[in-house]
Formats: structure tokens, C-alpha cells, sequence
């Protein structure tokens, strides 16, 4: 009993999960979704009151909306169409201090800076930045009709180890 007792309290404790969200406004004014992936990875290190980061990755297939159609027309459109819908979005080179940071981001297999706010908490920190699409060559998104806005929000809740 102490046993099961014991693996229960740290399957808590070890599940923090990261979490990105896209949040895409739908065109013509519809409505709006939002993807979002607990399956990101990599390292966030906090040294004093500075964040780094070497490479945070994710998986365009693991993002899920409400609707399965959708997730797979998001996979194949951030991951470079139907055959390669397992393609990598890494943010890299991050730097930040005192709630703002840059970094590079590859979606596409292209690179562009991105400039991210976030705010600290004791174990993890809430970023927030936007994604032109257009400029990592994706295609205009729309399927009957409907299609999303240019540019995404993303939002980031990532846990981070004190160095």
C-alpha cells in the first residue's frame, strides 16, 4: 500500500505538463479555434532572473482542437503538407530576462526571430508571441470557404529547471 501510495504522489508531481496554443481567428469573421500540444520538448533554464534555452520542439501532428478534421488539416498546414505531417517546429536560441525574450522559430523549415513576453511563476512561465504565417511560405489555410487569419497568437505555459 505504501508503495502504491508513493508512486501516485510522484506520478503527480513528474506530470507538469508543457502547453502550447495557437489561437487562429477564423476568415470570414466565423469564429476562432484554438490547437493546442502538451507534447512540447526540451529544456528552459532559469539562471537568476534569466531564461534560456538551447531548442523547445513540437510535433505538428500532436496539436489537437475539437474537431479531428481540423487536427489534421493543422498537422498537414504547419507540417508542410499531407506527407509530412510529423515535421518539427522548433524554437530556438532563446534568451529572455525581466519578461521579455527572443528567440528564433523554424516552422516549415524556415527560420525567423520572434519576440516573446512571458511572466514567471515559481515553476513555470506563461509566454506569449505571434506567428506570421506568410512568412514561413505556408499556403493561404481554408477549406470550404473558411479560412484563418494571417497571423496566430501562441500562447506557452513551460516548465523550467533552476540552474
Amino acid at each position: 500500500m505504501k508503495l502504491l501510495v508513493f508512486f501516485l504522489f510522484f506520478s503527480t508531481v513528474l506530470h507538469a505538463q508543457n502547453i502550447i496554443r495557437v489561437n487562429a481567428v477564423l476568415v470570414p469573421n466565423t469564429g476562432s479555434f484554438v490547437a493546442t500540444s502538451e507534447k512540447a520538448r526540451g529544456r528552459l533554464l532559469k539562471r537568476g532572473e534569466d531564461f534560456t534555452a538551447d531548442r523547445i520542439s513540437v510535433f505538428a501532428d500532436s496539436f489537437r482542437t475539437d474537431n479531428g478534421l481540423r487536427d489534421k488539416h493543422f498537422a498537414e498546414y504547419i507540417g508542410g503538407g499531407p506527407k509530412l505531417p510529423h515535421s518539427r517546429i522548433d524554437i530556438t536560441e532563446l534568451k529572455g530576462t525581466k519578461g521579455t525574450a527572443k528567440a528564433n522559430i523554424t516552422i516549415n523549415g524556415i527560420t525567423k526571430p520572434v519576440d516573446i513576453t512571458y511572466t514567471a511563476h515559481d515553476k513555470y512561465v506563461d509566454a506569449k508571441f505571434e506567428v506570421l504565417c506568410s512568412s514561413f511560405n505556408l499556403p493561404k489555410a481554408q477549406y470550404l470557404g473558411i479560412g484563418v487569419e494571417d497571423k496566430v497568437k501562441v500562447s506557452v505555459q513551460y516548465y523550467f529547471e533552476k540552474k
